[in-house]
């Protein structure tokens, strides 16, 4: 089965933002490494992160997550910390997506591709053009 997403999103160096979070000893599953849900959590925090410091102030609504997809590559562990690097891959009228590699030891373990609308509080709402400067700053090295 072809892998659903090209090998350059495995190259932390195409990634404006970087954070590091860390694992806890209640992620382990059975196995001994950090479970699926963990990992998505992970994610989550490493994307609100990016979001209060580069999207909340030029928002100018509400933002919510309207599609996430994660895709597993290897197992990561405890205690090392995830990390996480984060990049705009597209930005719309009022929405944008997000790329999101997870790494431990220099070793890929997920990818996770988000889709993000800003609303205002009922409906998509159009990005303001501080929203959308923001985010070019923050897009991703791609060719």
């Amino acid at each position: 089965m072809a892998k659903p997403y090209s090998p350059l999103f495995l190259e932390l160096e195409r990634y404006p933002y970087r954070v590091d979070i860390a694992t806890r000893f209640a992620d382990m599953d059975i196995n001994g490494h950090i479970n699926n849900v963990a990992l998505s959590a992970a994610f989550e925090d490493a994307r609100a992160r990016f979001d209060f410091e580069y999207c909340m102030h030029a928002s100018r609504g509400s933002v919510m997550t309207v599609a996430t997809y994660i895709d597993y590559m290897a197992q990561a562990h405890y205690p090392q910390p995830l990390h996480v690097a984060v990049g705009v891959v597209s930005i719309g009228t009022s929405s944008w997506v997000l790329a999101e590699l997870g790494m431990q030891d220099g070793v890929a373990c997920a990818l996770c591709r988000v889709t993000m609308v800003n609303t205002d509080g009922a409906k998509a709402r159009a990005l303001s053009d501080g929203m959308q400067d923001m985010l070019a700053k923050m897009r991703m090295n791609l060719p």
